[in-house]
């Protein structure tokens, strides 16, 4: 038997085994899926066999997990019900899936989603949003990413599978000394710069009111805005932030804005593999949207 009929062959009794886990019993699980409780007890046998664990122990009436039985669970579940899910869409385009995996920038993740995460699941109270917070490029595909925020370059190859949530307009901050010193060119040889590592990089900016352009140093480099304002903070230099509404926070007397920088497409966008946004993720995503621009119209 090839390993690609070992592998199709597995799924079956892995979604019995399933069954068992969400009805702690055999004979629910029977009814759940239709089939005779023999069939269940054989699958669970064959997987106990291969896998050499004891996957259940009875207590009463209820099959609980052993801790082998809990490793396997926690290591298949998701992957099933990403299988039945990707299948059921194509049958039923408007079916809700049961897990959204997400992912986006670390400071969009601790600012934005949480609020956005609650009210998904005032909708959808039994969908599970996995949401993978990293300012990291992630493969959306080897990683069963539902959708993807991201903050950026469109890449117009692939527009049929992207869609622009807001323009993006980033800002330089600093601290007080650090922006008197660059109203008044106190930095010949750079202004010390700390940028957001998403964000296109600078070597020279000219600011509204100043004769010349100003060169930047770059001293530091943070993959989040939350590290950076601390740097800035700490005052390492001046730096260059999205312009979304997370932090860094602008305080005056901590952190201040010196300019707004336009750059050539550059926005916040979702994408997504496949061929549609699934009715699932095209919720979750309407609803991020509404929240970023409730958050931009209180700025």
């Amino acid at each position: 038997m090839t390993s690609f009929r070992k592998s199709l062959s597995m799924v079956k009794p892995i979604s019995h085994f399933l069954a068992v886990v969400a009805h702690h019993s055999v004979t629910r699980a029977a009814e759940e899926l239709d089939i005779a409780p023999a069939r269940i007890s054989e699958s669970l046998k064959h997987l106990e066999e291969i896998w050499n664990v004891r996957l259940f122990r009875r207590e009463g009436r209820q099959m609980k997990l052993t801790n082998a039985g809990q490793r396997a669970f926690e290591r298949y579940h998701h992957l099933i019900d990403n299988l039945f899910d990707a299948v059921n869409e194509d049958i039923d385009p408007h079916r809700v899936a049961s897990v959204l995996s997400v992912t986006c920038p670390i400071d969009i993740g601790s600012d934005m989603m949480p609020a956005v995460i609650r009210k998904f699941h005032h909708v959808y109270p039994d969908v599970e949003v996995k949401l993978f917070a990293s300012d990291q490029m992630i493969d959306m595909a080897d990683s069963n990413i539902d959708l993807a925020i991201r903050v950026g370059r469109l890449q117009r190859s692939h527009a049929h599978n992207e869609e622009e949530i807001v323009k993006i307009t980033p800002f330089l901050a600093a601290t007080p000394e650090i922006k008197r010193g660059i109203e008044e060119e106190l930095f010949p040889d750079g202004v010390p710069f700390i940028r957001l590592s998403r964000l296109p990089e600078m070597k020279v900016l000219t600011l509204p009111g100043l004769a010349k352009t100003i060169k930047l140093k770059t001293i530091a480099s943070s993959d989040n805005a939350v590290a950076a304002q601390q740097m800035t903070y700490d005052g390492l230099g001046a730096g260059l932030f999205s312009g979304l509404p997370t932090k860094p926070f602008l305080e005056p007397g901590k952190l201040e804005k010196v300019d707004e920088l336009g750059f050539e497409d550059f926005y916040a966008y979702a994408s997504w593999p496949g061929r549609r946004l699934s009715i699932t993720g095209r919720k979750f995503l309407d609803l991020f949207k509404l929240h970023l621009n409730r958050l931009l119209s209180e700025r």
